[in-house]
């Protein structure tokens, strides 16, 4: 499915163009760069600055999971629909989430602002 698409053959382009940077390189050429790829929900920091990709590569992600459909899946698991389709029902860890939390839900999206 993924190997088809324009996304997937996109995203090939950027590793090929990517797998030798150097993450020195990034910080040195990026002085806000753990800034902002630096997300905090409450007492949670998640840091993924210190990953190798660039704006290019998060951009062919981003496209990739848009051509795949994955925002409509992940509605469709916190709705309780049948998508765990090798055991023909709904994935019930994320409905367990759902209903013992205090939100609509859990894990919304989050948008990373591209500059």
């Amino acid at each position: 499915m993924f190997g088809s698409t324009d996304a997937w053959q996109n995203l090939s382009k950027e590793y090929k163009r990517f797998k030798n940077v150097q993450m020195r390189d990034l910080f040195e050429k990026d002085d806000k760069r753990a800034s902002k790829y630096t997300l905090e929900l409450g007492d949670l920091t998640y840091d993924y600055s210190k990953n190798r990709f660039d704006e290019k590569v998060l951009k062919a992600l981003l496209k990739l999971a848009e051509e795949s459909g994955i925002e409509q899946k992940r509605n469709e698991m916190f709705e309780g629909k049948k998508i765990n389709f090798t055991e023909t029902r709904a994935v019930l860890s994320s409905i367990k989430l759902f209903n013992s939390s205090k939100s609509k839900r859990p894990c919304s999206s989050t948008r990373i602002n591209s500059t």
